[in-house]
Order: structure tokens, then C-alpha cells, then sequence
């Protein structure tokens, strides 16, 4: 199922995640963070939209941009979400 929340961020990477695994490396790095980031910024309202509890949203958001800054310092560096 689509999150229209999702989709009015610009985060149709992160909305596939309701029908496939993401993996991610290279400038997808970049674009992922990017969305992560926003993401985080918005957690509040996302949280509320989607009946989330936004501590345990921005801890998953956390370690998701944990593992990219991870990722982006190390060479063929990839990050999987699923």
C-alpha cells in the first residue's frame, strides 16, 4: 500500500519499501539520505499520518542515515533496507 505522505515528500524510494527491498549504493546513497532527511524532519506529522510512534520512526531513521554515512566512507559501499 502507497503512503500518499510518502508521495508528497518526493520519497518514492522509500514508498517501494511496501513492495520490495531497497539497496541502495552510489548516488542512490545520496538520494536516500536526502529522503531520510526529510523524512526525519517531517517525523512528527508522518508519525501521526501513519499511526507511528515517532521515537521508534526516528530511531529507524537514525540508524537507516547511520548506515548510509557509513556506506558513502567506504569504497562500493551499499545499504539495505528491508
Amino acid at each position: 500500500m502507497e503512503c500518499s505522505y510518502f508521495t508528497k515528500l518526493g520519497c518514492r524510494l522509500l514508498n517501494s519499501l511496501a513492495f520490495e527491498d531497497i539497496y541502495a549504493q552510489g548516488k542512490e546513497l545520496v538520494q536516500l539520505k536526502s529522503k531520510l532527511e526529510l523524512v526525519k524532519e517531517n517525523s512528527i506529522t508522518l508519525g501521526a499520518t501513519l499511526h507511528l510512534n515517532q521515537k521508534s520512526l526516528d530511531f529507524r531513521v537514525n540508524n537507516a542515515l547511520e548506515a548510509i554515512r557509513i556506506a558513502l566512507n567506504i569504497e562500493n559501499g551499499i545499504v539495505y533496507i528491508g
